[in-house]
């Protein structure tokens, strides 16, 4: 598996889904598309992350963030 392509194939498909909604907006609405871009960012991280870490809005936590 040439994972160099597999990556770049998976930034191309993020950056045709975040100008999906940008495109339909009439005028600038930043808080649509930001968070049409998280949506879309939590639904791939779902897909590839293992069961144990949790996907959810806000911030990413993990042990290397506590202070």
């Amino acid at each position: 598996m040439d994972l160099n392509n597999y990556f770049e194939s998976l930034g191309l498909e993020l950056d045709s889904l975040k100008l999906r909604v940008r495109r339909l907006l009439t005028s600038p609405n930043w808080q649509t598309d930001g968070e049409w871009k998280e949506s879309v960012l939590r639904q791939v991280l779902r897909r590839h992350l293992p069961d144990t870490a949790v996907v959810g809005r806000g911030f990413v936590i993990s042990p290397l963030c506590e202070g």
